[in-house]
């Protein structure tokens, strides 16, 4: 009965510890942060024409108690940045990763 606990526990920590976005992903946000280029706030939760529907593959960051999700696709060229805030989320603008 132990065991099962202890596999169930680690099994629900690595679930979390594997959704945490790579550093080069949190350098690049928190770089984003400072020098004020996060681009457009979009508060109905929709973009021109992207949203975390065309980048599905998602991953999350921490940085100063705000939450960041990063949504992208199987090629990593581009990056579609998500921020929970109280009363829901708001998407930031579209994008490039350089030297990819």
């Amino acid at each position: 009965m132990n065991r099962i606990f202890v596999l169930l526990a680690l099994f629900f920590v690595s679930d979390v510890f594997a959704n945490e976005c790579p550093t080069r992903y949190t350098i690049k946000v928190e770089h984003m942060l400072v020098n004020d280029d996060l681009g457009s706030i979009d508060k109905t939760g929709k973009l021109e024409k992207f949203t975390h529907h065309d980048y599905s593959i998602s991953c999350n960051i921490k940085i100063n108690n705000r939450n960041f999700k990063w949504f992208t696709d199987e090629i990593d060229t581009r990056f579609l940045l998500q921020e929970s805030i109280k009363n829901g989320v708001v998407y930031y603008g579209l994008f490039r990763l350089k030297n990819t």
